[in-house]
């Protein structure tokens, strides 16, 4: 694997491992109260008019299955999907994640949020070699 294909390969595989973790945790955290939304019911549980009595179960909403890690997942499954295919993950992506990484670092620096600057750092330098190598941004078809 190439250094380029090996710095988004990275990339991919930190938003995947920080998407699973994050989620997973999340849900062990609120276990109680996931095991109350689920016996009384999400639609008598969780709402978005939030108040006193629903709060807790709003906030183990969006702090599991409401909250970035699936979508984070996502994207690092897309990373490693493009990467496998051969194609160039586009810098925007890179930059967008390293943006989105600064002001979470920024804002509680005692989190994981310094993996994501460090995954769209390596997206973004996996975008500039693959360009100064003149790689393609579209995907090769893959031989089976």
């Amino acid at each position: 694997m190439n250094r380029t294909r090996t710095l988004a390969h990275v990339a991919g595989w930190i938003a995947v491992v920080v998407g699973v973790i994050h989620t997973l945790a999340a849900l062990w955290d609120r276990l109680s109260t996931w095991a109350d939304i689920l016996s009384r019911g999400p639609w008598e549980t969780i709402s978005l008019d939030v108040t006193t009595d629903n709060r807790v179960y709003s906030e183990a909403f969006w702090y599991s299955p409401g909250s970035f890690g699936i979508p984070l997942l996502l994207f690092g499954g897309l990373v490693l999907w493009t990467v496998r295919r051969g194609a160039r993950v586009p810098a925007p992506l890179g930059w967008g994640m390293t943006a989105w990484g600064a002001v979470m670092s920024a804002l509680l620096p005692a989190s994981p949020a310094w993996a994501l600057l460090l995954a769209g750092v390596l997206l973004i330098l996996a975008a500039h070699t693959s360009r100064r190598h003149g790689a393609t941004e579209h995907a090769k078809p893959v031989q089976r």
